[in-house]
Order: structure tokens, then C-alpha cells, then sequence
């Protein structure tokens, strides 16, 4: 029995977007212990966009293969859009893929889930550092007055 289709081959010997990216604006990560699965991925976002994304991955060939489809799907869209990823998109594109290879794809929603939380809270923490700076500059600009309270004698 043939257990991998030549787009599989073809995609694990050449993956497209194994890497990783140095000052990532999202950070994820997932693994599957069962299995002995690790994965992390790396996104680049600009203007709420995915304009990059990296993985890397101690995974099976099924893992692999569906993490390089998956940045492949992301690229481009917005962020709130790739909480709406098509997994069975992702696997189609795949051809076929034994069932018992079909848990391997786990990894891909558990590391994007990830990725979009480190997201989001990166994001709350810059909007709280940008509050905190407006606040400094416009107390920074109001006039000073100092007020001694004391004995009248």
C-alpha cells in the first residue's frame, strides 16, 4: 500500500516555509505527546495582514506537509480572518492521507489557537504602553504649579 501521494513527497523534501522569524509579531507553539509532536510557528503581521509565516516542527511527514499548507493559507489574510482556516481545505489539498496519518493534522488549529493568543495579548500590551505614553506626554505638557500648605503665621 502506497502511503503518501507524490505532492506529499514532494512538499516534505521542499517545504516552503520552514524557518523561523526573528521578532516575530506572533509567537505559537503545540505539541502532541502522544505522538512526540512538537511544532512552532512564527507569524509576521502588518496591519492586522499575515505578510509571512514560518514553522518549524520535530513531526511526522503528515505534520509537515500540513503546517507548510497551512502558512501557505494564511499568508495574506487578515488576522481575524485565519481563525476561519479550512483544515479539511488544508487536507484536500493534500490528496490523500491515510486515516491513521489524519491525527497528525492536529498540530496545525493547536499552534495557529496558540499564535493568534500570543497575538492578541502582544497587541493589548502595545495599546496599554500607548495609553501610558499619551497620558506622560500630556502630563508632561499641562503647567506645573506648586502649592505650599502650611501654618498663616
Amino acid at each position: 500500500m502506497k502511503m503518501y501521494n507524490k505532492q506529499i513527497i514532494d512538499r516534505f523534501v521542499a517545504p516552503h516555509n520552514v524557518g523561523l522569524i526573528k521578532g516575530a509579531d506572533a509567537v505559537g507553539s503545540a505539541k502532541n505527546d502522544a505522538l512526540g509532536e512538537v511544532a512552532k510557528v512564527y507569524l509576521t503581521v502588518e496591519n492586522e495582514i499575515v505578510t509571512d509565516a514560518k514553522f518549524k516542527v520535530f513531526g511526522c511527514i503528515t505534520s509537515t506537509v500540513g503546517l507548510d499548507l497551512l502558512m501557505d493559507e494564511i499568508k495574506g489574510k487578515n488576522i481575524e480572518e485565519i481563525t476561519n482556516v479550512s483544515f479539511d481545505e488544508i487536507v484536500e489539498q493534500m490528496g490523500e492521507v491515510s486515516r491513521e496519518k489524519l491525527v497528525c493534522l492536529g498540530l496545525m488549529s493547536d499552534v495557529l489557537v496558540d499564535a493568534l493568543k500570543d497575538y492578541h495579548k502582544k497587541q493589548l500590551r502595545l495599546q496599554k504602553m500607548r495609553e501610558r505614553l499619551a497620558l506622560e506626554q500630556q502630563i508632561s505638557q499641562e503647567p506645573f504649579h506648586i502649592a505650599i500648605i502650611g501654618d498663616d503665621d
